[in-house]
């Protein structure tokens, strides 16, 4: 291969689409080289030393990203300007191209009669955004609606369960009085909505907030990146529209920053079909601490005994508190050697409202002590003793238990109580479940 300057280095082992590149380019008047062996792309770019490359990521014996991400991280070749041209044109194609530094995605066929025009403008020093060049990603705004006025008073703070189930092995066929949706919780005063957790359950609760037409500014708390409190996400009504602004917040994971993790789970996530946010989005890392988020509204959090990183929440919220957590692992031994249910139970104090894992039976839940999750049991005592709390709520009731198990697991906490008389009172969510405290 010698060693010559080049404008742009073509990669598409397309035969048809190859060479009709290579003609257009030369013909607009630009020094074109066609590298047949995609995997010698990167000693390409260092002798030839391109302004430009174009490639299609559909290669034979070689993965089109991985070939763009090789570029990004070699010193030598990281600042080479990349232009996407492929047939394989989905919205997750495009922005895992983006996400990897190409600066267009252009879509097969391409329009021959525009295509040099397109490059020359960006190699002119102009990007092309992705619906002017990939299509189908045009933006449009929704009409704007009054917000129907709360019906709740300045002191009233009102919880509602969207979601409480965990993700079950393989998913049930039947109905539940409990309700199949996963972990989502709203908390509504008369003037702000603020979410805890992501799972399914936040579907139905974005339908109600745009049909109530709002509120506009939502605070989003995610304890964890597991997949049953973030699977909601993607398809949250409030997402399509630029009416909404969605603060997202919660702890980074160990090789990502938060903002980063969030931000593949809109558009570089494999896992789902990825639509672009027209809402605007603003997320924060926390870690355990506390933030004064409004005058009449604090929240702190904690480390969770859970596997990943993973917070507990506390919210001072209208002269309320209220603590969720939906994913933690009581120890539940007084006399054995660990600190985390008392200081589970300092972070807990004199809670209005304590929302709990209660995932497993007592059973289960002695047979898998290293899972990160509690029983209705240790979590009742947990909360009368060391919480002092004065409403527990049983949460994340495990995926594949059915409706009877479920009831007498509620029935066992509520006995343990009454047989101590222990002021607090049990409550097991299901979807619906809505507490208003005054």
């Amino acid at each position: 291969m010698a060693d010559t300057k080049t404008d742009i280095i073509i990669v598409d082992d397309d035969e048809i689409s190859g060479r009709l590149l290579k003609d257009l380019l030369r013909q607009a008047g630009y020094g074109t080289y066609r590298l047949r062996r995609p995997l010698d792309l990167l000693l390409a770019v260092r002798r030839r030393k391109p302004r430009l490359v174009i490639m299609d990521i559909v290669l034979r014996g070689v993965d089109g990203f991985k070939l763009l991400k090789t570029l990004r991280d070699n010193r030598e070749t990281a600042k080479t300007r990349v232009i996407v041209i492929s047939e394989k044109s989905f919205d997750f194609e495009k922005q895992q191209a983006f996400k990897y530094g190409a600066e267009a995605f252009i879509s097969k066929p391409f329009n021959v009669e525009t295509l040099a025009g397109q490059i020359t403008h960006i190699l002119d020093g102009n990007k092309f955004n992705l619906a002017a060049l990939g299509g189908g990603m045009e933006e449009e705004e929704m009409s704007e609606t009054e917000c129907e006025p709360s019906d709740l008073k300045d002191n009233q703070v009102r919880t509602r369960v969207w979601g409480c189930r965990g993700l079950a092995d393989s998913l049930a066929n039947s109905e539940s009085a409990w309700g199949r949706q996963t972990s989502c919780v709203s908390v509504e005063t008369k003037d702000r909505l603020i979410i805890l957790d992501g799972g399914t359950g936040i579907v139905p609760l974005g339908r109600k907030i745009a049909e109530r037409g709002g509120p506009k500014d939502i605070w989003v708390f995610l304890t964890h990146f597991h997949i049953d409190h973030i699977m909601g996400l993607p398809n949250f009504p409030c997402l399509e529209s630029s009416a909404f602004t969605l603060r997202i917040a919660g702890a980074g994971e160990t090789e990502k920053r938060f903002k980063d993790a969030v931000r593949d789970i809109f558009y570089a996530s494999p896992y789902w079909h990825n639509r672009h946010p027209r809402a605007k989005l603003l997320m924060y890392e926390i870690a355990e601490d506390s933030y004064d988020l409004a005058p009449d509204f604090r929240l702190s959090a904690m480390h969770a005994n859970h596997p990943s990183p993973t917070l507990c929440y506390r919210l001072e919220i209208a002269g309320k508190k209220i603590v969720y957590a939906p994913d933690s692992g009581l120890v539940g031994d007084p006399y054995s050697m660990q600190a985390y249910d008392e200081k589970l139970g300092a972070f807990s104090r004199n809670a209005d409202l304590l929302i709990h894992d209660s995932c497993f039976t007592d059973e289960e839940w002695r047979q898998r002590p290293g899972e990160g999750h509690s029983s209705p049991s240790t979590a009742m005592e947990f909360a009368a003793l060391q919480a002092e709390a004065k409403n527990l709520l049983l949460f994340h009731h495990d995926g594949a238990y059915s409706d009877e198990t479920i009831n007498q697991m509620k029935t066992k906490a509520e006995e343990l109580a009454k047989e101590n008389r222990w002021s607090t009172i049990c409550h097991a969510a299901k979807e619906g479940f809505s507490l208003t405290l005054d």
